[in-house]
């Protein structure tokens, strides 16, 4: 008999539950269309970015290596890279309508850019491991680009 009461009340507890929820919606009022035109918002995305590259190497192989001369065989360029870093504090994805009519726009604000190249050395193109001592580095601190806006639309 215990079972049957428990079940009883839980039948009539889940339904109730379930519209708990609804109530919200039941007291919803209408908006007329002079209420409606004082209505305004702002939709759109924004997405915080840092991406970074903490260890790789690039090699570029020229094929015909220096045209004439001494160095005219296949030679390669070896760039191994210590970090890059980019970070764009906001891209912000929004619709809007301007000259070109419908667009959907996108604006990215001041991305940094931080990279640390620790060699650059020459290498032989048959074996990319036979590197010569480096001819330098490069270091880019804090390069900072300016706004951008983008506007995607049909035409």
């Amino acid at each position: 008999m215990k079972k049957l009461v428990i079940l009883a009340v839980a039948l009539l507890i889940v339904p109730a539950s379930a519209m708990a929820g609804m109530t919200a919606f039941m007291n919803m009022d209408e908006l007329s269309s002079k209420e409606m035109a004082t209505v305004t918002g702002q939709t759109g995305i924004t997405i915080d970015m840092n991406t970074a590259i903490t260890s790789g190497i690039i090699n570029w192989v020229d094929a015909d290596g220096a045209a004439t001369g001494l160095y005219s065989t296949q030679g390669a360029l070896v760039i191994e890279l210590g970090s890059i870093t980019t970070g764009i504090a906001s891209l912000t994805v929004d619709a809007g309508t301007g000259p070109g009519g419908s667009a959907l726009v996108i604006t990215t604000t001041s991305p940094v850019l931080n990279a640390d190249i620790t060699a650059i050395r020459c290498a032989t193109a048959a074996d990319l491991t036979l590197v010569g001592p480096s001819l330098g580095e490069i270091k880019i601190t804090s390069l900072v680009a300016g706004s951008t806006q983008i506007a995607i639309y049909g035409h």
